[in-house]
């Protein structure tokens, strides 16, 4: 197998999309967008699939995985903090007439 090298970094946000188009008779498309930026992993496009690209395939979801639970993890702290911040709030002077 050829090795390949690219690189792009995208902060995805609101107007992302992340899509896997599949074909009957060729490989499927993982593709990401955010606004005029669009990244397309693909194999051949044929339908010659090695072991090779079943590896990188559940490398690929390996690392989405962890991705996502890193996400999570992140995003229940926040949640936590928000709302330990709402109990231990103290009530300004206003409202607690």
């Amino acid at each position: 197998m050829k090795a390949a090298y690219s690189s792009l970094s995208m902060a995805l946000g609101a107007g992302a999309w992340i899509r896997c188009s599949t074909y009957p008779d060729s490989t499927p498309i993982l593709s990401i967008s955010l606004e005029d930026t669009s990244l397309s992993v693909s194999f051949r496009p044929d339908r010659t699939v090695s072991a090779d690209h079943v590896a990188m395939a559940r490398q690929l979801a390996k690392a989405a995985q962890t991705f996502a639970a890193e996400v999570e993890r992140l995003h229940n702290e926040h949640m936590a903090q928000i709302q330990h911040l709402a109990k231990t709030a103290v009530p300004s002077p206003e409202r607690a007439v």
